[in-house]
C-alpha cells in the first residue's frame, strides 16, 4: 500500500469508471442481472451505477462518445478489453464466497480463485466487451513490490 502522496501527483480524486461499450443494453444483463449493480441514473447512450465504495461505474456508448467528442475511441472489429475493474474483498473466505455468487447468477469465469505470485488471492472474468474485472484479496504480508 502506498502511505505517501508521489512527488508529482496531482489531486485528482476519481469518482467513477466509465467502461466504453458497444450497446448499453447488450451489457446490462450482465451488470444488473448477474453482478448485483443497480442502476442510478439513465440517459441516451449513459448508464450510471453506483458502487458501495461511492464510486460511479458507467457504461457509456462509443457511439454516443464519438458523436460528442468527434473522434473514435474504440476501432471498429477491436474487442480487446482497455480496462480491469478492481474489487479488493476483506478475506480468501469473500473472494470465494463472490466467486459462488456469480457462478450461480449465471457469470462465466475462466478459472477458480487462486493464489497468484504478487500475492493475492483471486479470480478473473470479463463482460460481454472484454473488459476484465478482478476480485482479490491479499495475503498475509500484503501486496509485494510496494515502495
Amino acid at each position: 500500500m502506498i502511505t505517501h502522496r508521489p512527488s508529482g501527483a496531482t489531486d485528482c480524486p476519481i469518482v467513477a469508471l466509465c467502461l466504453l461499450c458497444r450497446n448499453n443494453e447488450d451489457l446490462l444483463p450482465f451488470y444488473v442481472d448477474r453482478m448485483g449493480f443497480e442502476i442510478r441514473r439513465r440517459e441516451e447512450g449513459f448508464i450510471q451505477m453506483m458502487c458501495e465504495s461511492g464510486i460511479s461505474l458507467c457504461l457509456w456508448e462509443i457511439g454516443h462518445i464519438r458523436q460528442h467528442i468527434g473522434y473514435e475511441v474504440w476501432p471498429a472489429g477491436n474487442r480487446t478489453g482497455k480496462v480491469a475493474c478492481t474489487v479488493e474483498l476483506g478475506s480468501q473466505a469473500d473472494v470465494d464466497a463472490h466467486y459462488h455468487k456469480l457462478l450461480s447468477a449465471g457469470v462465466e469465469i475462466g478459472a477458480a480463485p487462486k493464489t497468484f505470485s504478487w500475492n493475492a488471492y483471486a479470480f478473473y472474468l470479463s463482460d460481454p466487451d472484454g473488459n476484465c474485472w478482478e476480485f482479490y484479496h491479499w495475503l498475509g504480508g500484503g501486496p509485494q513490490g510496494d515502495t
